[in-house]
């Protein structure tokens, strides 16, 4: 079918605009069918949708390649001068003398331009690239991850959002870092030189940033000494890391101390410098629990985040404990307190019992350890359940820059000048109230 396609372009070359007209058909199509896979975006999984446009995309490349190559010689020659017809009637034609036809690339180019830019396509590529550097890339080749990850670049090259793309990923990237969830690090290191290599040192200034504080985390560990203590501590640069400063909570007295010997060390060999604790965007903490001990004893050791570590480790003391009380000796905030605790005890794994039946939360409700759990695994990871509170921050990541505000603004205003819907006074009053709304834009 290529072969068979490579003659047909080759005949159309020696009518006068006819490649013109092939190229508008081209762009036509792919613009067509790239509008369809987008008009999937309410319904479809987002990683799916990028590995649709990603498929056509490869398509029509490999279309350029096979059929729309040609001679080095007649490159340099204008429509209807390249008069050797019947040059491959005996295939005498050498695949190795083509060259791609720069044109119908840049056809293609175009095509996903006029339709790749909507407002969700950053986020969507990151979720892509975040499931691919999970687990994506496991048991392949070197060439197989560079070939997937210039795939990506192709769509993100044409996206006029670098900068929301940029805020997206390093947010993905933070919390699989952190948490230990890359399957490459290899692989993360080199699309992050990609980046750089198609935006500049600055666009991935912070991202090379976060790469090597946890390098210089893991010696930094190395050669200070915690006595009956085993816990990782990563030092981290501030403004680098997309994590928003909450005051630690109340931690465990072994821990705080342990926590107050790594500061001493580490500001001895560090004069100037000061260390806030994060303590929510630890990855995780192995917690021992021992159940039934009227009946047979259960031993499980949970894998849970910092603040249900913290919870956890007061029913040590007490039996039972209310919200107020958990609040006032944890100081953990209201809606952390809220989702870890209903996680705890509603959630797949239920290590406490709730008093009160529902999700609703009251200070007086109270908690107590569930002695009947049982469980197949003896090591169990907690997985924190979705918090009804928290929105989606796609349009707050966005739209969160005047620069960008601005944007949107002047849009808005050219599409109703265009369609003439509104005179001007009205026009510039209802802007302002766009302006101060900028959600409805």
């Amino acid at each position: 079918a290529f072969e068979d396609l490579r003659r047909m372009v080759h005949l159309l070359r020696v009518v006068p605009s006819a490649e013109t007209q092939l190229r508008l058909i081209m762009r036509e199509e792919i613009s067509s069918k790239g509008k369809e896979i987008l008009e999937l975006l309410q319904e479809e999984d987002p990683v799916n949708v990028i590995d649709l446009l990603l498929e056509l995309r490869k398509k029509f490349e490999t279309l350029v390649h096979e059929s729309f190559s040609r001679k080095q010689d007649s490159l340099r020659s204008g429509p209807g001068e390249n008069r050797d017809l019947f040059s491959f009637d005996h295939g005498t034609l050498d695949p190795s003398s083509l060259v791609v036809d720069k044109s119908y690339v840049d056809v293609i180019n175009d095509a996903f331009r006029s339709f790749i830019n909507v407002p969700e396509l950053p986020e969507f590529l990151c979720l892509y690239l975040d499931r691919m550097l999970r687990s994506g890339l496991e048991g392949r080749s070197d060439a197989d991850i560079d070939r997937e990850l210039d795939a990506v670049m192709t769509i993100f090259r044409l996206s006029d959002e670098k900068d929301v793309f940029e805020r997206h990923y390093r947010n993905h990237l933070s919390k699989r870092l952190l948490h230990g969830r890359s399957s490459s690090d290899e692989a993360e290191r080199i699309f992050v030189a990609k980046l750089k290599n198609e935006c500049g040192q600055l666009y991935t200034s912070k991202l090379e940033t976060m790469f090597s504080d946890l390098r210089n985390s893991v010696e930094m560990s190395s050669n200070i000494s915690l006595p009956n203590l085993d816990i990782e501590v990563a030092v981290l640069t501030a403004g680098a890391w997309p994590i928003t400063y909450v005051p630690c909570c109340t931690l465990p007295e072994e821990i705080h101390h342990g926590l107050d010997v790594f500061q001493q060390q580490y500001m001895s060999r560090h004069e100037g410098r000061r260390l806030s604790w994060i303590a929510h965007a630890g990855s995780h903490a192995e917690v021992r629990g021992h159940f039934g001990w009227n009946q047979e004893p259960r031993t499980y050791e949970f894998l849970v985040n910092t603040y249900q570590m913290v919870i956890l480790h007061l029913f040590n003391a007490k039996s039972s404990l209310t919200v107020k009380e958990m609040r006032e000796e944890t100081e953990i905030p209201d809606e952390a307190l809220e989702r870890n605790l209903l996680t705890l005890a509603l959630g797949k794994v239920r290590i406490l019992r709730k008093g009160t039946k529902g999700p609703e939360l009251a200070d007086d409700d109270t908690f107590s350890i569930n002695e009947s759990f049982t469980s197949r695994s003896i090591r169990i990871r907690v997985q924190t359940i979705s918090s009804r509170k928290v929105r989606r921050t796609l349009v707050n990541l966005g739209r969160a820059t005047p620069r960008r505000l601005f944007s949107h603004i002047w849009n808005f205003i050219r599409r109703r000048k265009r369609s003439k819907s509104r005179p001007g006074p009205k026009l510039m009053r209802t802007a302002a109230l766009r302006l101060k709304q900028p959600s409805c834009v």
